[in-house]
């Protein structure tokens, strides 16, 4: 009934090891009255204070994340809910996009991403990483999805049709019917931000409606606002099993690499320079929005009256 703990670890992408001196390895550490003392307590304490395993509190800003609760393989996400779709465009580098889906008891699946580091995307080929570990920056390094393809709007509205296409197909859908999106969020500094054209000045969100890409731009609350939701919706009580009245309202398809590294490392000390910033930026954005599944009688309306 209890977990077992490595020893020695080996990294995975670079030289080196990792070795563990457990507390009652050390004969005048007192492990006796620590273990006592550490009985009731949570599992981080005992896994720093008793084993020397430190554990993500200590500079992730999500330190509830879990990729064994929170990362599920896509034919575990219901098929049926309430699709958003949310933009954090940039000019230097691609826009990072999430499809995420509410169901009817409130729980939100992030559903796909792009770039995703397995997908194909013509004329680029298969993007890799947003963002990679990095020895010196906190929240690593940008990654090769990062660096811009070129696109043009034509180029992400067919990546963007191409996408709900594939996800309606996912949803059971006829072939090359798009899942329907209730609402598409984009960032309301970029969006909104007014750009000189020939005809006057415009916005991005603009640009995008012409092109039957009707973004709404999204809160512009505070980082730290929006960390706080996205922990509630991570947060789940991690001493029991996880079960239908114990369970987190967040969760990331196992696609979705860049969300999950995301949300696995990101700490917020590299600011607004971070590499994997943007993938906790769109789902900021969703959460603030208040984005939730709608029924029917929600999307009802009543005729106003006259005289």
């Amino acid at each position: 009934g209890y977990e077992r703990l490595a020893t020695l670890q080996l990294p995975a992408r670079r030289k080196g090891r990792v070795q563990y001196f457990w507390t009652q390895d050390n004969p005048f550490s007192g492990y006796p009255e620590l273990r006592t003392e550490l009985l009731k307590a949570k599992k981080e304490e005992i896994l720093v204070r008793a084993y020397g395993v430190p554990t993500k509190s200590i500079g992730n800003q999500f330190p509830r994340f879990n990729d064994k609760v929170h990362v599920v393989p896509v034919d575990r996400i219901p098929r049926t809910g309430t699709v958003y779709h949310v933009v954090d465009p940039c000019g230097a580098r691609n826009w990072a996009q999430i499809w995420a889906r509410f169901d009817e008891i409130g729980r939100c699946f992030i559903i796909q991403e792009w770039p995703g580091q397995d997908r194909y995307i013509p004329g680029v080929g298969f993007p890799g990483a947003w963002a990679e570990p990095d020895g010196k920056k906190h929240d690593g390094r940008p990654g090769d999805a990062q660096k811009c393809f070129g696109f043009g709007l034509l180029e992400y509205k067919a990546e963007i049709e191409a996408i709900e296409k594939e996800l309606g197909r996912e949803a059971g859908l006829p072939p090359g019917e798009p899942i329907p999106v209730f609402e598409r969020l984009m960032d309301s500094r970029y969006g909104n931000a007014q750009t000189v054209a020939r005809q006057g000045a415009t916005t991005l969100i603009e640009e995008c409606a012409e092109l039957d890409l009707a973004f709404l731009a999204a809160p512009g609350d505070t980082v730290n606002e929006g960390v706080t939701l996205i922990n509630d919706l991570l947060a789940y009580d991690t001493t029991q099993p996880v079960s239908a009245l114990n369970q987190p309202k967040l969760y990331v398809a196992d696609r979705c690499k860049n969300t999950i590294y995301a949300l696995q490392e990101w700490t917020g000390r590299d600011g607004k320079t971070g590499a994997c910033r943007d993938f906790v930026d769109v789902i900021r954005y969703l959460v603030l929005s208040g984005a939730r599944h709608l029924q029917n009688e929600d999307l009802s309306f009543e005729p106003l009256g006259s005289y």
